[in-house]
């Protein structure tokens, strides 16, 4: 199954009550997607004066969200951007339903731009893409990050991007 096919799969996961979290969601354009989910979006970034879903202005690492509520997570090229990759998952296994579905696509980056980054604050008119990567991942990082979490999982490489695609959530032990 192609990439697209397999994102827009996730519409069709039926769980509790039909919700998908969309992590970065940005402005809100993966919205027409999953028209059949309710769907929520969380961002640091306020990037529209108002939201047609709801829409909570915070981070990945510290989501103000109840436990086992979401039924789909989605996090399309942003887990490169936390500044708390591990503390993220475990913030969105918190918030997945057991035999819940998580998809992550991120790209690598790597390269002076990155390493411009990591020795500090960049001079804002010379900002890149490359330079609001806080890491770069490879396929083992996402197998690190969220496969114990998950019954099924697979990671894909679609050019210089990983996808990560768990399904059947098992429950974690409390930490």
């Amino acid at each position: 199954m192609q990439f697209v096919e397999k994102y827009l799969a996730l519409a069709s996961i039926n769980g509790s009550n039909g919700w998908l979290l969309d992590i970065g969601c940005g402005e809100g354009e993966r919205r027409s997607h999953f028209m059949d989910k309710r769907y929520a979006g969380i961002d640091p970034l306020l990037l529209r004066s108002s939201y047609d879903f709801p829409f909570v202005l915070g981070v990945a690492e510290a989501m103000p969200f109840a436990p086992q509520i979401f039924d789909v997570i989605i996090s399309i090229e942003a887990l490169d951007h936390f500044a708390h990759a591990e503390r993220a998952a475990k913030e969105m296994m918190r918030v997945l339903r057991p035999g819940g579905a998580l998809l992550i696509f991120v790209g690598t980056c790597q390269g002076e731009s990155m390493e411009r980054a990591e020795n500090g604050p960049v001079e804002i008119s010379n900002i890149s893409e490359e330079d609001v990567h806080t890491c770069a991942f490879v396929p083992a990082d996402l197998k690190d990050l969220f496969t114990e979490a998950f019954e099924q999982f697979n990671i894909d490489q679609y050019g210089r991007y990983q996808v990560f695609w768990g399904w059947g959530k098992r429950l974690l032990p409390s930490s």
